[in-house]
């Protein structure tokens, strides 16, 4: 049985004894009073804000109970912050927060440490909040439905099986008939409990194949990663021959494979994900009130599903703050009961799936004020020739004209000087504290064992040169688009294109530049990269030989060079403008004695125009450089990233950027991990520093030309 939506008995399922025992676990906080399933209505004396933390998994519950909790409560304010899990632990241990939403229970080593909010030498405990079975989804063409077990599941992630006809799929599937096709196996890329449950179930059932530790981060550089749930299912849905693993309730009407259990195969059910957390036995060595279980995968009963997730909510067995412990009881008691999950399987359900500066005419003449622009260069460079002017005295000797005579300065002369040097010296001062926040915050990333550093590297600079190496390939490959066609538009809006065309053109291209780079992503991720990828294909088939198109190819379009496309289109316009204005800054009467000579209209662009604004090209193409070096959102909601160094431009293994690998990575990161972060935006500092250096550099060497000299 098919289930797109997991309904209000999905999610109690089970629930009864687990609501009980959280009532009971609960009993040890601070607060007397015993929570109502109803969020408290029976006289609630709750009042206050709290602040909760964690597994982004339980936003959207979270979103559902506090609106229900506070509308019971009206005098208590409920903030939940979903960071992630590793996160949201962090803040709970260190005082941040009142309680914390992870998909891990505390570890060993969490638990022998103390808790900020907690009483002194009170423990914390794990309470489970929600279950959920993973449902494993897939999308291939001509196939309804899929048999796998543990093994053969395991090898399609770890890169060991390549291609949907493989003999061990269709072993699995007789009377299926499966195309020549390759799989793209689309992981998470982002820190997930979901990963860290799903590699925990090929683990215990296929360890000889999959030999890697369950842990929140997808273990191997195979496949093709996605960030969040969401990009999970759109990288499976917008793909072809893809195969992927998330909650079972965002699968929507993807379809969904069969899992082998004992000599059965059964699809996920809310009821038989429940029945393996109610066989599971609770983790040993642990207080009595914390229900952390250790989930039994290895069940042969095919009534159980079990590649399941459990999400907890962490509490204080007793809190320092007693009106915290009072609401944290309440709370806990009121998500947990079936009112609770009622609430929260209903929103789930109820969610959705989801200035004109007008251009110069390209056939306006320069104004009439601007006669440097005629004078020969020898003079340009020079000082007026005025004061050049030698003055004999009366010996013969010639001595420097006298010195001009200034105007006497006022009070709004001085106001604006000091106002211009005040803001000349902000900007330096920003500067410099940006540097000296970085460096600092950078220290202890660079001395770190490695080993603390997500993914292990062998070092920090083996974890940073993969993500270095990203940003500075898929910046230049944007240029290596973008600059010709900019060119192309600049010259054709200021000296080919009929007046109202020009304007109208140059409207559309300023319009460009304000679109938000979420737009782009949104563009790029749902519109270009399935329609790119056939063109994909066809390239790896006739031109794999050559490196750049090296097989095998992505399923989703997903790739470096889909996200250069996009950020070539974001540069673009900038690119555009400052070249076309450049053009139009150009000498007439260079322009017209170029014509005079018999030159063509290209020969006088190539002769005149182009040598005069090649410095305005190169400031142009720098700052577009600098654009494309530092964009975030649009690359992290394209790429699906690999910390590789790789030049193939269609793979589904691609390197990622540093400004993507911040904000995929920064909300669930803590501890020295954010300083690895924060190191790694010092190296994006130190290269965009070098860039515009460089810029200066060849600006000034062509400065005669430039059109402010």
């Amino acid at each position: 049985m098919k289930i797109t939506r997991i309904g209000g008995a999905a999610r109690l399922a089970g629930w009864g004894a687990l609501a009980l025992a959280g009532a009971l676990a609960l009993s040890s906080c601070a607060a007397n009073e015993q929570p109502s399933g109803d969020g408290g209505t029976t006289g609630s004396t709750l009042s206050g804000t709290f602040n909760g933390a964690g597994a982004s998994s339980q936003g959207s519950a979270q979103d559902a109970w506090v609106a229900a909790f506070q509308t019971a409560n009206p005098d208590v304010t409920v903030n939940y912050d979903p960071s992630g899990s590793g996160a949201g632990r962090e803040t709970f241990i260190g005082g941040g927060s009142d309680w914390a939403g992870s998909d891990s229970a505390l570890s060993d080593e969490e638990l022998a440490g103390s808790f900020g909010a907690c009483a002194a030498d009170s423990p914390a405990i794990d309470i489970p909040t929600y279950i959920s079975p993973i449902a494993v989804i897939f999308n291939v063409d001509g196939v309804d439905e899929l048999k796998l077990d543990a093994a053969t599941l395991a090898k399609i992630f770890k890169g060991d099986i390549t291609n949907w006809n493989d003999p061990a799929i269709a072993a699995l599937n007789e009377g299926t008939t499966f195309p020549d096709q390759t799989i793209t196996a689309v992981h998470r890329s982002d820190d997930s409990g979901t990963t860290k449950n799903f590699t925990d179930y090929l683990n215990q059932l296929a360890p000889e194949v999959w030999d890697a530790k369950p842990a929140d981060p997808f273990p191997y550089q195979t496949g093709e990663g996605a960030q969040g749930t969401t990009g999970v299912v759109d990288a499976v849905a917008t793909g072809t021959g893809t195969i992927g693993y998330a909650d079972a309730s965002k699968a929507g009407a993807l379809k969904t494979a069969k899992i082998k259990v004992g000599d059965e195969f059964v699809g996920y059910t809310p009821e038989a994900a429940a029945a393996v957390v109610a066989d599971s036995p609770l983790v040993e060595g642990r207080d009595a009130n914390d229900l952390a279980f250790t989930l039994d995968r290895k069940t042969t009963d095919p009534s159980h599903y079990p590649l399941v997730l459990v999400s907890y909510s962490i509490v204080c067995q007793e809190y320092a703050d007693a009106a915290k412990g009072e609401f944290v009881k309440a709370y806990i008691g009121f998500i947990t009961s079936p009112e609770g999950q009622k609430v929260a399987a209903e929103s789930a359900g109820a969610a959705p799936s989801r200035a004109s500066c007008r251009p110069r005419s390209p056939t306006r003449s320069p104004r009439s004020s601007n006669h440097d622009g005629m004078r020969p260069p020898a003079l340009r460079r020079g000082p007026h020739p005025d004061t050049l002017n030698p003055t004999p005295t009366r010996r013969g000797r010639m001595t420097a004209a006298p010195a001009r005579i200034t105007a006497k300065r006022r009070l709004g002369d001085t106001l604006f000087s000091t106002g211009a040097l005040a803001a000349g010296a902000l900007i330096l001062v920003v500067l410099a504290g940006v540097a000296v926040f970085l460096i600092a915050q950078s220290l202890p990333a660079f001395v770190v064992d490695p080993s603390e550093i997500k993914g292990s590297p062998d070092s920090f600079w083996a974890y940073v040169l993969p993500l270095a190496f990203g940003t500075v390939w898929a910046a230049a490959l944007a240029l290596l688009i973008a600059v010709p066609i900019a060119l192309g538009i600049s010259l054709f809006i200021s000296h080919y294109a009929p007046r109202r065309l020009a304007q109208g053109l140059g409207y559309t291209i300023d319009l460009l530049a304000a679109v938000p780079s979420v737009v782009f992503g949104l563009w790029g991720a749902r519109v270009l990269a399935p329609a790119i990828q056939p063109f994909y294909s066809w390239l790896v088939d006739n031109l794999g030989w050559i490196p750049l198109f090296a097989p095998p190819v992505s399923g989703t379009g997903r790739t470096i060079l889909t996200v250069a496309i996009v950020l070539a289109v974001m540069i673009l316009p900038i690119i555009t403008a400052l070249c076309r204005e450049v053009f139009l800054q150009t000498p007439k009467l260079h322009e017209e004695a170029a014509l005079a000579l018999g030159a063509t209209r290209w020969e006088m662009i190539k002769l005149a125009v182009l040598p005069f604004g090649r410095p305005g090209i190169i400031s142009a193409v720098m700052l577009g450089l600098g654009r494309a070096l530092g964009e975030t959102m649009a690359v992290a909601m394209v790429l699906s990233p690999a910390t590789i160094i790789s030049f193939v431009l269609t793979s589904s293994q691609n390197p990622t950027t540093i400004p993507a690998n911040i904000a995929l990575n920064y909300p669930e990161a803590y501890g020295i991990n954010v300083n690895v972060l924060i190191a790694t935006g010092l190296i994006l500092f130190v290269i965009t520093f070098a860039v515009n250096s460089a810029a200066r550099w060849a600006v000034a060497r062509r400065k005669e030309f430039s059109g402010a000299n």
